[in-house]
């Protein structure tokens, strides 16, 4: 993944660990979640499906 620019950060409710959320290109490979503790939902999704 190649960052592309800041979306916003937030404190996790559970951990108290403070998130950043970055958008990012793909490059290759294959995304994971490092904790499935502190991910509610994943999801790819096309830039034109979000809302």
């Amino acid at each position: 993944m190649t960052p592309q620019r800041a979306l916003g950060a937030r404190v996790h409710p559970k951990t108290g660990r403070e998130i950043h959320y970055i958008a990012c290109r793909p490059v290759g490979g294959e995304a994971v979640s490092a904790r499935d503790d502190e991910v509610a939902g994943l999801a790819w999704a096309a830039r034109s499906d979000i809302p």
